[in-house]
Formats: structure tokens, C-alpha cells, sequence
């Protein structure tokens, strides 16, 4: 089925969002830094007939962990694309947060990893602290900025979206909570989510069976699951950075980004709606 995909409102400037745009796609084959991979460039939503359908839901992890693909309800579907490593989705997280308090019961929501990461070093990456600071209000824990200067610590996005696939997997319906638990032991504490130890942690923080949870985290069919969310990303045309999506009908719109306040995306999110 070909779908259409509308934007409501202007790309945020580099000055608004605190983004800053690569300078080309050869960005991706250099060693770059947080700040390069975490950019927001303009591109189209519109992909003519891909094979990825944001309509159909995949229901929550338990239904991931089994593959079953499915969701015919007239009910919206937010999607957020967005990399556990990422500052800009650390930032972003609490507004998209906000937007589900007031919306849960009327939309489903589909959270998809985008895999920025591939072994590279934090230590050498140029975090832009600053600017997520600025835009979004967001805090970096002591244990985070010590990881900074850790030459050891590489950083994995599809181990992290392997943790993400096995925490939600036990927690249906708690995919933000889960979220913000893992990029708390990240981007507070420093902790790696490639670590077994800080699946379990945050498994046993969130009060789910850690032993279990990091069983299936460090599964083949985890790894499966997490390819198929980068694959997924890459068809709704996932930016280096954080993206939420509204799927209602045949269109596909993208809400505001990182800097964008939770009352602000329910606006936007009405907006889309009504005008549909």
C-alpha cells in the first residue's frame, strides 16, 4: 500500500533546535561525533510505496517477541523513532512523555530504534551537552560526564536496541517508562547498555524479573528484532536523530522535535488530526 506523508509545520532552525545539520550523507562513513550523528537535516517524509506500513501496530512487545504484525484499529499511532545513545532522544524523551499522558487512551504507540551507533568510542565523540541543555532543559548526571573521558566505552546501538526489545518485552504498554530508566543509567550514571548488568538493574528497578529480562535482551531473537526496527527506521526515513510520527488514515506526519514542549506537541498533534 502506498502511503503519503505530510509535514504540518517548518523545519525548526538550527539556532531554534539546537541541531546541527551534516554537511552531506559521507557524515555517515567517517568516525563521527555525537553531535554529527544526533543532526536534523530536512528531508521529505515521503516515500512513495515502501514496504514499511506505520499503520499496523505491532501491538506492544509481547506480540515483538513473537513477530506477530497487527493493528486494523482507526485509532492514531504515534511512532517514535529514536536511539537510546542518543542525547537529542534523551532530551526529547519528557515531551513525548507529556504528549502520551494526554493521549494515551485514544492512540497506540510503536517505538522503533534507529541504530546510529557501531563501536565508536564516547570518548572521542563531541557531545553537544550544551545545546541539549539549552533546547531542552534536559540534566547529565557526575557518572555520565566521568564516561566521557572512558577511552573503553564504545557505544552499541544495536545491543541497546536489543535491551530495549527485552524490556519492553516484559513490560507491555510501559515503553517510555522503560526508556527513560535505560537513558537515566546512561546518561546520568554513565552505565553501558551493552552491559548485561544495567539490563538487569533497570529490569529490577522497574520491578520486572532481571535474570529473565536480560536473558532475552542477550537473545538471537532480540538481535532479530532490533535489525528489524533498523530496517523499519530506515524505510519511514529515520534522520539522525529523534523522530515522532503520526499515523492516522493513509498519511504519515511528523510532529515537532527535541525543544518542543509536551503541551506544545498536543497542539500540533490536534492540528494533524482535525485537518485530516
Amino acid at each position: 500500500m502506498t502511503h503519503t506523508a505530510t509535514s504540518h509545520h517548518s523545519e525548526p532552525s538550527n539556532h531554534t533546535s539546537g541541531y546541527t545539520a551534516p554537511s552531506s550523507h559521507r557524515d555517515r562513513g567517517q568516525s563521527p561525533s555525537l553531535s554529527s550523528w544526533c543532526a536534523h537535516d530536512s528531508r521529505s517524509l515521503h516515500r512513495g510505496a515502501s514496504s514499511a506500513e506505520p499503520w499496523r501496530l505491532r501491538l506492544g512487545s509481547a506480540f515483538r517477541a513473537t513477530g506477530a504484525v497487527a493493528h486494523q484499529s482507526e485509532r492514531p499511532l504515534l511512532v517514535y523513532l529514536h536511539d537510546p545513545y542518543c542525547p537529542w532522544s534523551y532530551g526529547y524523551l519528557p515531551s513525548v512523555r507529556t504528549l502520551l499522558g494526554h493521549i494515551g487512551h485514544e492512540a497506540d504507540l510503536e517505538v522503533v530504534n534507529i541504530g546510529l551507533f557501531h563501536g565508536e568510542s564516547v570518548a572521542a565523540a563531541a557531545t553537544p551537552m550544551e545545546a541539549v541543555r539549552r533546547s531542552t532543559g534536559a540534566k547529565f548526571g557526575p557518572g555520565y560526564e566521568l564516561t566521557l573521558h572512558d577511552a573503553a566505552l564504545s557505544l552499541d546501538s544495536r545491543l541497546a536496541a536489543a535491551a530495549v526489545i527485552g524490556l519492553t518485552s516484559a513490560a507491555p504498554r510501559r515503553e517510555l517508562e522503560v526508556l527513560e530508566a535505560l537513558q537515566r543509567a546512561f546518561f546520568w550514571d554513565g552505565r553501558s547498555l551493552s552491559d548485561p548488568s544495567t539490563v538487569r538493574d533497570v529490569a529490577d528497578e522497574l520491578g520486572l524479573d532481571g535474570p529473565a529480562v536480560e536473558l532475552f535482551a542477550g537473545s538471537s531473537r532480540a538481535a532479530e528484532l532490533a535489525d528489524e526496527d533498523i530496517r523499519l527506521a530506515h524505510d519511514l526515513g529515520a534522520r539522525r536523530g529523534p523522530m515522532l510520527l503520526v499515523s492516522h488514515g493513509h498519511q504519515l506526519d511528523e510532529l515537532e522535535g527535541p525543544g518542543t514542549s509536551g503541551e506544545q506537541l498536543l497542539d500540533e498533534y490536534q492540528s494533524v488530526l482535525a485537518s485530516r
